[in-house]
């Protein structure tokens, strides 16, 4: 986005101000306040969809969000040079720090509470639905088969992250396929059903560059461009990944990370087997093969090689998380 662009788009929604530029935004300080100038990626029919989330979020008492404000003629977007616009307050603050405990779990608690008030949402006609409910046993097993392929790949192969991957592949394919066999399950079909009953939504995409506090000390969820019918359960794993990631696959943090979401939203049994299934996939194992050998490299290969042996430096750690996590399950967890 470019300075002219930001200033047609801001008298489009009313407003004229000092504009500068952000990374992908711009900052417009007018007299309504400070106000977020983005492109959207997506089509008018997906930008609807996410609009009617934000609101019906906001209606149930769950203001925060990045909300989309309106054109003085009630469009929550705006057109120019075939591309679409939509404007935010501006939140004034820093992302969440998943190196400090008490930003985790202030940015868990506000997951169970953005789940909780989005039960129940229905899409109006005209808006792109997204769903991914009953696709995580289809996404697993593709990327199951996709280890197998590049462990073909990485044979013929000879840099160190080829002899890397051959030397670990077994380990995570086997950890890969104990997971999907958890996931392609009974258990997995009932929460299906419950989600679709219920309406549930999945924010997809939850991260700490997306939870942002304000000066305030209020925690805002925003960036909604993934959000979707889904199982709750995605966005408490793809969160919970991210910790173990940042302490060695502590098992004390992910059982506290569990208990703070169930004290705010409940977990039933089938929700918590479902949680221990899907942290045994190898996720960051795959997606850094994948990228080496399927994609574009934009790094050198070692960067690459780095990044893989992260993820196998952590091989022992992941082994005793998964034990006793597995325990806890059995136990029940929070109960």
């Amino acid at each position: 986005m470019n300075i002219s662009e930001a200033q047609y788009t801001a008298r489009q929604f009313g407003i004229n101000g000092q504009c500068s530029i952000f990374k992908e935004a711009a900052k417009i300080q007018c007299e309504q306040g400070v106000k977020c100038i983005k492109k959207a990626n997506y089509g008018i029919e997906r930008l609807m969809f996410i609009y009617e989330v934000k609101e019906y979020l906001v209606k149930n008492g769950f203001s925060f969000v990045d909300r989309f404000l309106k054109t003085p003629e009630g469009n929550p977007y705006t057109i120019y040079n075939n591309e679409i616009f939509v404007l935010t307050d501006w939140i004034d603050g820093r992302e969440c720090d998943f190196d400090s405990i008490t930003d985790v779990k202030t940015a868990v608690e506000i997951l169970a509470k953005f789940h909780h008030h989005a039960l129940g949402f229905i899409a109006s006609d005209g808006t792109k639905i997204r769903s991914e409910l009953g696709r995580l046993p289809i996404t697993l097993r593709k990327r199951s088969e996709e280890l197998l392929k590049l462990k073909k790949i990485a044979k013929k192969g000879k840099d160190r992250f080829d002899y890397l991957y051959m030397e670990n592949v077994d380990f995570f394919i086997e950890k890969s396929l104990n997971s999907l066999k958890a996931i392609d399950s009974p258990v997995y079909e009932r929460l299906i059903q419950k989600a679709q009953k219920n309406g549930e939504l999945c924010h997809r995409d939850y991260s700490y560059h997306n939870l942002i506090f304000s000066k305030e000390s209020r925690i805002h969820i925003v960036n909604f461009d993934y959000c979707c019918h889904e199982i709750k359960v995605y966005d408490i794993v793809s969160f919970l990944r991210k910790i173990m990631s940042e302490c060695n696959w502590n098992v004390e943090v992910a059982m506290s990370v569990i208990n703070w979401y169930d004290t705010i939203n409940k977990l039933d049994q089938d929700e918590i087997d479902i949680i221990v299934g899907l942290m045994e996939y190898p996720q960051k194992f795959w997606r850094i093969a994948n990228r080496y050998y399927n994609s574009r490299r934009t790094r050198p290969e070692r960067g690459f090689y780095n990044k893989l042996s992260d993820v196998v430096s952590e091989k022992e750690f992941f082994i005793d998380f998964l034990d006793k996590f597995k325990q806890y399950s059995a136990a029940g967890i929070g109960r």
